[in-house]
């Protein structure tokens, strides 16, 4: 998928975390958990869509908590 030049300049802005977060989750082997939900837009870059597009497992931050065994 080929992104807007400015999804991608805000993407990986050094100030934000979602590409540090995504690097080393892939690097390490991590499972990323996000909120997030994927996007088709091309002006948009979402860590789900990045996830999918470098194999990084991602799972929702509620999934995380049921298999996690939370309980509120």
């Amino acid at each position: 998928k080929a992104y807007d030049k400015t999804a991608i300049r805000v993407f990986t802005d050094d100030t934000r975390a979602d590409a540090w977060l995504c690097a080393e989750a892939c690097v390490s082997g991590y499972v990323l958990v996000t909120y997030e939900t994927s996007s088709n837009s091309i002006k948009t870059i979402k860590i789900p869509n990045v996830c999918d597009a470098f194999g990084i497992a991602c799972i929702n931050g509620f999934d995380f908590m049921r298999k996690e065994g939370f309980r509120f």
